[in-house]
């Protein structure tokens, strides 16, 4: 009986040790499994930050797709006024030349009043005229016709 006791202690101690043991394990594996949720935890929260990111990219693209057309439109548009601005800057050079060639004209007709006698004077003067009257004319046509084109750009 003695040794049945003994047996019987001997077991309960070696189970205490057995059991001891098992509640350090299970200490440790209870801190590596918190470790683990928490690092599942980050992951998930950065899958959730990674569809956020990947929704705004998506919003974006979306939003670029729409205001492509729009931007093509308005460089079209940018092209014709800076083709407009070249014609225009063309016709006042011409209405620029055709004011020097009229004030040449004037000078002339004035020195021409001075020295022609009053018979020729009248034809002289008609000559000067006419010649004038035909730059004007072109010039005024290139006026116009650049007044139509930036009335046109105005309005579309």
């Amino acid at each position: 009986m003695k040794a049945q006791i003994a047996s019987v202690m001997e077991k309960e101690s070696h189970l205490k040790e057995k059991v001891k043991n098992l509640k350090i394990e299970n200490e440790g594996l209870n801190e590596e499994l918190c470790k683990m949720q928490q690092s599942l935890q980050k992951h998930q929260e950065n899958i959730n930050k990674n569809i956020h990111v990947g929704s705004v990219v998506r919003n974006l693209q979306r939003e670029i797709r729409k205001l492509k057309p729009e931007n093509y439109i308005l460089y079209s548009k940018l092209q014709k006024v800076e083709s407009a601005k070249k014609d225009l800057e063309m016709k006042f050079e011409c209405l620029s030349e055709a004011m020097l060639v009229n004030r040449e004209l004037v000078q002339k007709n004035m020195m021409t009043k001075q020295s022609i006698p009053k018979r020729n004077k009248s034809s002289n003067i008609k000559a000067l005229t006419s010649e004038s009257s035909e730059n004007n004319e072109h010039c005024r046509n290139e006026v116009e016709g650049s007044i139509l084109t930036v009335t046109a750009l105005k309005l579309s």
